[in-house]
């Protein structure tokens, strides 16, 4: 009575079964299986009391950070017998006892599965159904720690905040077993977006006490698999969070997601495997991109001195708001000209990637400006503060930017 689906997924999760009572009625009760049919006897060896088998390290990371009850079975075709094991409690019961850094493998990782634990035992039925049932709570009560966090790392957060809401950025490496696995990040995502909503971050002290005991209203996340796709921006995916009560103006637009889970935005990035070619085949030389850099440069600081005295002037009073974004506009088709300036472009040299980061950030500062002056939904006081805040934050960053200039001489 029980029903059991095959799953086409890419993190070796075969199936998924469902729990019906006798009255044939579902019980709204999931385990998560994989299947593993072997022929060979050299492939598993039975020793003692229990079967040893190797597992891939892929499929137990997942197991790691999934809530859902995982099952795995062994069955041996040759033998025509059976064996299952509950992975998440075998996990914390066992390996992270015996083998605390068994997460530090690269391929695979041995288990034990008792020979108890047989699919012909009378109490098979009675334990899948305990499994299904209690899996959720013995997970998490097994769990010492979070265990999403063994799988991730910040590289670098952002405070993205303006007048209206409090958002950040979050570039993140996480661990290849899960870039290769689209599944596998559908669990970890959800629990990287929570981690953010309660970690703030603010920049100054304007933002912290404007945005006092908030949480994040808007994530912003890009996720890498290693640093050299982190340094040339290619991520596994991208997601944009919005918290559901955050008015409709205040939300940034999302045009580039092509899936929407737990609601969160995911922007999947298929050619991920084809990347490190990629980047080599489309990296420039350093004088090649130190001419476009500097050119690009003395645009933007031309135009952010105009911008800057238009800015200056209104605020001593010498015409009002309505003339101040009239001149303001006369540089429209120049600021997004100047932002599209490095798309396509090419990769930077190694040693100039730091600065390709400051030179995007100040265009991408300027441009902000442009697109304020536009929005017809904001109020003349949240187009005032954003334009003196991005002037600040070019000031602030014009410093930094000439140190790096300096650095690849």
């Amino acid at each position: 009575m029980w029903k059991y689906r095959k799953m086409e997924w890419d993190n070796d999760i075969d199936g998924e079964i469902e729990i019906f009572d006798k009255s044939r009625q579902t019980t709204a009760k999931f385990i998560k299986v994989q299947l593993k049919t072997i022929d060979n006897p050299d492939s598993i060896a039975e020793r003692e009391d229990f079967l040893i088998f190797d597992a891939d390290i892929k499929f137990l990371n997942f197991c790691d950070v999934c809530d859902i009850p995982v099952i795995l079975i062994v069955f041996n075709i040759k033998n025509e017998i059976g064996y299952y094991l509950f992975v998440q409690q075998y996990i914390y019961e066992k390996l992270d006892i015996d083998n605390p850094k068994w997460r530090n493998n690269s391929a695979s990782v041995r288990l034990k599965i008792p020979f108890s634990n047989s699919l012909s035992a009378k109490t098979s039925i009675n334990d899948f159904e305990k499994i299904a049932f209690n899996g959720i709570n013995i997970t998490t009560q097994l769990r010492k720690t979070e265990t999403y966090k063994k799988y991730f790392s910040v590289l670098s957060q952002y405070d993205n905040s303006h007048g209206t809401a409090l958002r950040t950025s979050v570039k993140i490496l996480i661990e290849k077993s899960f870039s290769t696995s689209k599944e596998a990040l559908r669990i970890l995502i959800p629990k990287l977006n929570s981690h953010f909503i309660d970690n703030v971050y603010l920049s100054n002290e304007i933002r912290k006490r404007h945005f006092k005991d908030l949480k994040c209203q808007v994530i912003f996340m890009g996720l890498y698999d290693s640093l050299e796709q982190a340094n040339n921006g290619l991520p596994v995916c991208n997601t944009l969070w919005i918290d559901d009560r955050l008015p409709q103006n205040d939300r940034p637009l999302d045009s580039k997601s092509n899936e929407i889970f737990n609601d969160i935005h995911i922007d999947w990035q298929d050619n991920n495997d084809t990347f490190s070619d990629f980047i080599v085949e489309n990296q420039v030389g350093k004088g090649t991109y130190v001419s476009h850099l500097d050119n690009a440069f003395n645009q933007l600081f031309e135009l952010f001195e105009n911008v800057k005295t238009i800015f200056i002037n209104y605020q001593q009073g010498r015409f009002d708001y309505h003339k101040l974004i009239k001149k303001l506009k006369k540089y429209d088709n120049k600021l997004e000209s100047l932002n599209g300036i490095f798309h396509n472009f090419g990769f930077p040299p190694n040693e100039c990637k730091d600065i390709d980061v400051q030179i995007n950030s100040l265009i991408c500062l300027l441009d902000n400006i442009r697109i304020v002056i536009s929005d017809t939904t904001r109020s003349q006081d949240n187009i005032i503060a954003c334009i003196n805040m991005y002037i600040n934050s070019i000031e602030e960053t014009l410093p930094e930017y000439r140190y790096e200039r300096k650095k690849i001489k």
